[in-house]
């Protein structure tokens, strides 16, 4: 009786644990981490009276929940490694913006948030500006746990030529598109030259989408804009719309930048919608630091009413716009909590213990050694316990 017991339980559990593991994964939420580059605390439609055209990410404060003390790092490349390690500087030692030709990157024994994921049955996909190293091929993003990777792995550069603006003559636009995708795999990208950058990340986190299959596991896309970012280039038909309403040239351009970015969270947004994901989705809206307000990066950002701006730890360089938004299949963000603001201290690397918890998955991070703080208790629950009483900005 014992042995047609034991064979009675392992004839069950071969059937039923197929259906079991997509049930676990079902319960786990699509993750869309968007960071915008560059962007100022008054440049959203929200915070400027519709000044700017941001029907989108208007949509996703007005449904979710806006960070009011929100701190990040005063430059990009710090920012992107502590939202993808949980880390500070003083840990995972990118201190400043990783430069063109210098041998720097994001240390290799780091842990990154989609190789966390992907043990929870994520697939992490990523497009966009990379800006965290590529020393070797080992330190691009499909070796660190994305599946494809479309765009810059620097800093950015010419939105059409995708030239550097400091090396002239530097192509910089890949293609890799599977796991460690190195020496014959990664594809520098010659048809993309003409193309603005926003179109074509918008049109690669769309295609990642509907080619996603929910059966497969839920999905991890890091959408990485290089808007609003300098040089100040956009398509005419996005700057035209403001001629009559905004008088500098230097702010019409922003504005037009920044309305084309919009408008590619909308097309994934719309794409999430179609292939009925939508509804199981949390998006985060985040910048990686305050807009730039003097010198060559400055294009028409502005943070009033914080005082300073990018390159400073002034409120204006660190002090970031961000967004969460969550579809009711979550169970993340209740009704009556839709449309607020949380005031609660956050940092950019809670996003890492964060996103842990609100993809089940705390047991598989808490190996890690974060300086970021599960912030799912003020975010997805509305308690006011405190979790974070300071922000720590030494290197």
């Amino acid at each position: 009786r014992a042995l047609l017991e034991m064979w009675i339980f392992a004839r069950l559990a071969c059937c039923c644990w197929p259906l079991l593991l997509q049930s676990v994964l079902a319960t786990r939420p699509n993750i869309v981490f968007i960071v915008a580059d560059d962007l100022g605390w008054h440049d959203v439609g929200f915070r400027n009276n519709g000044q700017i055209s941001t029907p989108h990410i208007d949509v996703m404060a007005k449904q979710g929940l806006v960070l009011d003390q929100y701190y990040v790092q005063s430059v990009c490349s710090p920012s992107r490694a502590t939202f993808l390690t949980g880390r500070l500087p003083l840990h995972h030692t990118v201190n400043d913006v990783l430069h063109p030709g210098e041998a720097t990157g994001l240390p290799l024994n780091e842990t990154l948030l989609p190789q966390k994921l992907a043990l929870a049955g994520y697939k992490a996909h990523a497009t966009g500006k990379w800006h965290l190293g590529f020393t070797s091929w080992h330190h691009t993003p499909t070796f660190r746990g994305f599946e494809s990777f479309v765009g810059y792995y620097g800093g950015g550069g010419n939105y059409f030529t995708h030239r550097y603006w400091s090396v002239p003559a530097a192509y910089d636009f890949r293609r890799d598109m599977k796991r460690e995708c190195g020496k014959g795999c990664s594809r520098v990208s010659h048809q993309d030259q003409g193309i603005y950058t926003t179109h074509i990340f918008t049109e690669q986190a769309v295609r990642v989408i509907s080619e996603h299959s929910p059966s497969q596991g839920p999905l991890f896309l890091y959408l990485a804009y290089q808007a609003v970012h300098a040089p100040a280039q956009v398509p005419a038909e996005y700057r035209d719309r403001y001629n009559s309403t905004i008088p500098d040239e230097r702010r019409r351009t922003f504005a037009g930048m920044l309305t084309c970015m919009d408008e590619g969270i909308g097309n994934v947004t719309a794409a999430l919608k179609t292939r009925g994901m939508l509804q199981n989705t949390l998006m985060i809206f985040t910048t990686d630091n305050g807009g730039p307000v003097v010198g060559g990066d400055w294009v028409g950002a502005t943070n009033y009413p914080l005082r300073g701006g990018k390159h400073s730890i002034w409120e204006g360089g660190t002090r970031g716009t961000a967004v969460v938004w969550a579809g009711d299949d979550t169970g993340l963000i209740s009704p009556p909590r839709r449309g607020s603001l949380m005031k609660a201290l956050m940092h950019g690397s809670d996003w890492f213990p964060t996103l842990c918890a609100a993809a089940r998955s705390s047991d598989l991070c808490k190996d890690l050694k974060f300086d970021g703080v599960d912030q799912s208790g003020p975010l997805f629950q509305g308690s006011s316990r405190v979790v974070r009483t300071e922000v720590f900005y030494g290197q």
